[in-house]
């Protein structure tokens, strides 16, 4: 629970994310915690159902827009979010942010 809880904070910084219908911003939320806590599929049909028909094309790229602004705040000086979810209140769930996997980038010369 305090993951999705954590993914939803740090959505309400990305204001590119923020212009997004709420559902939408739900969906990457559940997406983004199923994405680094689970090892099999992290949205299912019964998401899609649940979501009113979202599918995982539509959730997938924003949730590694918000991956890629978390591992760039995890850089800068912004660091509230992260210490609110290192509290033990929270179950230190900021941890889980270390299994973000980033694409890695094609790079030709």
């Amino acid at each position: 629970m305090y993951i999705a809880q954590m993914f939803c904070d740090f959505i309400l910084l990305n204001w590119s994310l923020l212009s997004k219908e709420p559902s939408l911003l739900g969906a990457v939320a559940i997406y983004a915690t199923n994405k680094i806590t689970r090892t099999n599929r992290p949205w299912s049909p019964g998401l899609v159902k649940c979501t009113g028909g979202i599918k995982e094309e539509r959730v997938k790229p924003l949730a590694n827009e918000l991956f890629h602004a978390i591992k760039n705040w995890e850089q800068s000086e912004l660091k509230t979010l992260f210490r609110k979810y290192e509290q033990e209140s929270y179950l230190q769930v900021v941890k889980v942010l270390e299994k973000i996997e980033m694409p890695r980038q094609n790079r030709t010369r």
